[in-house]
């Protein structure tokens, strides 16, 4: 409805789509100047939208794109079935695991990102497949399930580098797991041998050549600057570790991406270091901050949000407030904590261990570089970016509150619940777009 794919860089996406429709093995092999991703995900649109015509034509993409929509939320919902199992093992109380499914199916971003035309859609439902394929190893396996789980994991992070280059990521933090499994004696000699080779080493020779390959290809590696040279338009060292002073009007208000300043010519949202990367990755995680599930009737980039939508923006973001403070606290503690049972060879401390090890690779990966390149203005800092990654941050915050309230005070459980169904309820009534004037 009213264009809910047209997110971050749709006419990009589009055109690549159609680069996929028209020539698919020149896609698959060539990147022009200023593609940005691996083929998978475009070539997949381009087969899907095939389906509705064989000619590209706008009655094919006004009939694609729901199509697409429809595959996107699909993939997704299968995506946290396997998030849930991983919940499961993680997390005891039935009621916070609730609470957290919740958050997660009803998080501004996490519904937005779904649906929206880019790489995102595909490569956040296989990091949750990926995760618990993970977490099955951590378990006792028979030699032929075990063999199954490996080809299995191989295969899906293949997948996720075909689909974005930030998935590379993953491959450093497989090393990392098996060597925790090892550690923990989950894994013997030869079985850590065999996952080795499949799931580090192929993926990372793929990862090597893939990239080489497209290096090859562009003079501007994806935007990213010199290692050394500091973007102006880019993040300093304060804004991107700690808040600012400019925060709590950004809080405050909720601003949208197109928010114009007071002098009313330059957009208030991308003047340099003006606001902390915690504060507008808050404000895009609990918001519509492009207003991309709003009415619009112009079919503009940036569609207005009604002052009702506006008013329950800012209502939702602010409360919200504690899961993102509260993940802050959680992954750290839960991090070095889980870093520190594997380290006395504690098998319960595996499954948080490879959540939080896995889910900070890929979020560091993007924010580690967010100094070296144009971050404001390209809104490097919107969550689909590290999507996977907050999911599971926020999955931490629950598996923390999980530890402090089974066997002490099991009713914060249920007030937690609460206070959850309470947040999402403030999500959906902006995110449900309005109803067209009679």
């Amino acid at each position: 409805m009213n264009h809910g794919s047209w997110g971050q860089d749709f006419h990009a996406h589009l055109g690549w789509i159609k680069e996929a429709f028209e020539k698919p093995r020149e896609f698959m092999t060539t990147y022009k100047e200023g593609r940005t991703n691996p083929p998978l995900y475009h070539y997949l649109c381009a087969k899907v939208m095939s389906l509705v015509s064989k000619k590209w034509d706008a009655n094919t993409v006004n009939l694609g794109l729901p199509l697409l929509a429809i595959f996107s939320a699909v993939l997704h919902v299968l995506g946290l079935l396997a998030l849930y199992q991983v919940l499961r093992r993680i997390i005891h109380s039935a009621v916070l695991r609730l609470a957290c499914m919740l958050l997660l199916l009803f998080s501004p971003f996490a519904m937005i990102h779904s649906l929206v035309v880019a790489s995102d859609a595909l490569l956040t439902p296989l990091f949750f497949f990926a995760l618990y394929q993970f977490v099955l190893l951590a378990e006792p396996q028979p030699r032929n399930r075990f063999v199954r789980i490996v080809l299995g994991l191989s295969f899906v992070l293949l997948l996720c580098i075909a689909t974005k280059f930030t998935a590379m990521s993953m491959v450093p933090a497989a090393a990392i797991v098996l060597a925790a499994l090892w550690r923990t004696g989950i894994l013997s000699r030869g079985r850590l041998a065999m996952a080795a080779v499949m799931i580090v080493l192929i993926p990372g020779c793929f990862a090597f050549w893939a990239f080489s390959d497209y290096k090859s290809q562009q003079s501007y590696t994806l935007g990213i600057k010199k290692y050394g040279t500091r973007d102006p338009n880019g993040f300093n060292p304060r804004s991107l570790v700690l808040p600012r002073r400019a925060d709590l009007h950004l809080i405050r208000n909720a601003l949208s991406y197109d928010a114009k300043a007071e002098d009313g010519v330059s957009l208030d949202i991308i003047i340099p270091n003006h606001y902390s990367y915690l504060g507008l990755v808050h404000v895009s995680m609990f918001t519509d901050m492009m207003n991309i599930y709003q009415y619009d009737p112009t079919d503009a980039y940036f569609g207005p949000r009604s002052d009702s939508h506006a008013r329950r923006m800012r209502r939702a973001v602010k409360p919200a407030l504690v899961f993102t403070l509260g993940a802050m606290v959680a992954l750290p503690a839960l991090f070095l904590g889980s870093l520190i049972g594997v380290w006395r060879r504690e098998k319960r401390a595996v499954n948080v261990f490879m959540l939080a090890i896995l889910s900070l690779a890929f979020f560091m990966n993007i924010v580690v570089f967010l100094p070296f390149v144009p971050a404001y203005g390209g809104g490097y800092w919107l969550p689909r970016l590290v999507a996977p990654a907050l999911i599971s941050f926020f999955v931490l915050l629950f598996v923390g509150l999980d530890r402090l309230c089974v066997g002490r005070w099991r009713t914060a459980a249920w007030g937690c619940l609460f206070f959850v169904v309470i947040q999402s309820y403030l999500h959906l009534s902006f995110l449900w777009v309005d109803t067209p004037p009679a």
